[in-house]
């Protein structure tokens, strides 16, 4: 009777070990399975952060580029209440709201160049000249977006 309890108690005591030991094993599992997941995490947010880093004035500009509607519509809201213009100077109305809105725009594109560093109308002339917003760094750096070796023309 003795030595069946000793046997029961020895299986009870492998059992417990081998339950802590799972326990053990799922832990550290699972403890690897976040580290592995932070760190995949952080490497993503370090990838974002350098392409955000190399790309910054291309991105900043299509960002105001996409804004550039809104901004001509509110520039354009100042004429909206004019009942009629008279000019003197050979002038037509057409021409003369065209050129107020031209150095309009230039003041803005020049406050943004101020502001944030990006110009606009750089990266508006690399649209018109097929290189585009995403490869102003290029253009800045004597490239043609095809990369073809060949430097940018100059202007």
């Amino acid at each position: 009777m003795r030595a069946r309890a000793e046997a029961e108690a020895e299986a009870l005591r492998a059992q417990s070990g081998a339950e802590a030991e799972a326990l053990r094993a799922k832990a550290v599992a699972e403890a690897e399975a976040i580290r592995a997941k932070g760190e995949a995490s952080a490497a993503a947010i370090k990838a974002e952060a350098e392409a955000l880093r190399e790309n910054q004035e291309a991105i900043l500009g299509r960002e105001l580029i996409g804004q550039l509607p809104a901004l001509m519509a509110e520039f354009a809201k100042g004429y909206q209440n004019v009942g009629s213009v008279t000019l003197v100077g050979g002038d037509t109305a057409g021409t003369h709201i065209a050129r107020e809105q031209a150095a309009g725009l230039a003041a803005t594109f020049h406050s943004v160049k101020s502001a944030t560093g990006v110009d606009l109308g750089a990266i508006l002339q690399g649209q018109a000249f097929g290189r585009g917003v995403a490869s102003v760094s290029d253009a800045a750096n004597g490239h043609h977006a095809a990369d073809d070796g060949q430097p940018a023309p100059t202007r």
